[in-house]
């Protein structure tokens, strides 16, 4: 099957990172495929092409481009897709645009809640291109409910399929690991890691995290708090940080190749986002059998399972996050039952296998239709 996806990047995030599997599951599962990318190729564009995934730019410019529309549709001409899965609503639009006359698949998965992104314009027209889309996909079932409570998402067409992630790529947390990292951050072991990965961003809201630390802390003296991730409110955390007082016990390492060794040295995963879709940084987390804390906004707590696998509490709750760490921090035994659970889940669950086994069904489907 030719299929190619479309995104309007492919830096270092979850939505690139889920792209990127899936595209490097189909071709190894004998697809051929390909990624247009409407802006720059971007930091994981090498990962794929290496797998022998084609990665074409568009060069679209800022607003509204014609040229980069015709750039997409003289690629699609040339590669024929049979399917096109378009991710995010603004490459939606253009991939529609772009399309071939002739019959080919169309599919594009929401990889958010999206409630405050979309513009009236954006909602517009993406419900127009939905009128010539075979399936809208959403990555948990509270994103679906609101794409077709708030109109995006006919619910005929509707459907749910989980991200996945290479699970094989995560080793289990263990206490060397722990310590090792410590050291490398000129610390003593012995003391628990706090971490948590994802953009620098509102939506993520580490600051949060940040000010919920100073309790921790009183309750905690050794504990740490890593956060790994880059983005724009890099220099509003610093300043959080300095003002808190936690320049020695919290530590912000930027983007990183190395997050599943990293992760296999926390003792605590925090998600403290203010809303998610289905979190790869959470999947990742269950993968290295990480208990996590979380808060209740998309498919969080499908992921955890509130006492099962980790902790859920409300978004923007600096109180009860810093209570729910603390109370982990102080049981050592229970972390470990979350962690195990997580990791037994995500064996089971979370692989970008069955994610691309989903997705080649519902392209099937598509074509069937």
């Amino acid at each position: 099957m030719n299929i190619v996806h479309v995104v309007e990047n492919l830096e270092r995030g979850g939505l690139e990172r889920m792209v990127v599997d899936l595209a490097t599951a189909q071709q190894a599962d004998g697809h051929r495929v390909a990624i247009a990318t409407l802006f720059q190729p971007g930091q994981l564009a090498p990962e794929a092409e290496a797998a022998g995934v084609v990665v074409h730019p568009a060069g679209k410019r800022p607003g509204p481009d014609l040229r980069a529309l015709g750039e997409l549709r003289r690629f699609f001409r040339s590669w024929r897709p049979e399917v096109i899965h378009s991710h995010n609503p603004m490459p939606h639009q253009y991939a529609v645009a772009a399309s071939p006359g002739r019959r080919t698949g169309r599919i594009n998965t929401r990889h958010g809640l999206g409630q405050a992104a979309d513009s009236r314009r954006s909602r517009r027209l993406f419900r127009l291109a939905m009128t010539r889309t075979d399936f809208g996909v959403a990555v948990c079932r509270a994103a679906l409910d609101q794409y077709v409570r708030n109109g995006l998402i006919p619910p005929r067409k509707g459907r749910v399929i989980h991200n996945g992630i290479r699970v094989d790529r995560f080793l289990p947390r263990d206490s060397r690991r722990r310590d090792a990292l410590r050291t490398e951050l000129g610390l003593e072991p012995g003391g628990p890691v706090v971490g948590t990965v994802g953009r620098l961003n509102p939506a993520k809201d580490q600051g949060r995290l940040v000010a919920a630390f100073s309790g921790i802390r009183q309750r905690h003296p050794d504990a740490i708090l890593v956060i790994i991730g880059g983005g724009p409110l890099e220099a509003e955390l610093r300043q959080d940080i300095a003002r808190s007082g936690l320049e020695a016990a919290v530590f912000l390492l930027g983007d990183s190749d190395h997050v599943p060794e990293l992760l296999a040295g926390f003792d605590l995963f925090v998600l403290p986002s203010r809303t998610e879709g289905y979190s790869i940084a959470l999947l990742e987390a269950a993968a290295a059998h990480l208990p996590a804390v979380v808060t209740r906004v998309g498919g969080n707590a499908d992921i955890v399972a509130d006492g099962l696998r980790g902790r859920v509490v409300p978004p923007g709750d600096t109180a009860a996050l810093t209570t729910v760490v603390s109370e982990l921090l102080a049981a050592p035994e229970h972390r470990l039952f979350m962690g195990q659970n997580a990791g037994s889940w995500a064996r089971e669950h979370a692989s970008v296998e069955a994610m691309a086994h989903s997705y080649e069904a519902l392209y099937r489907e598509a074509g069937a239709r």
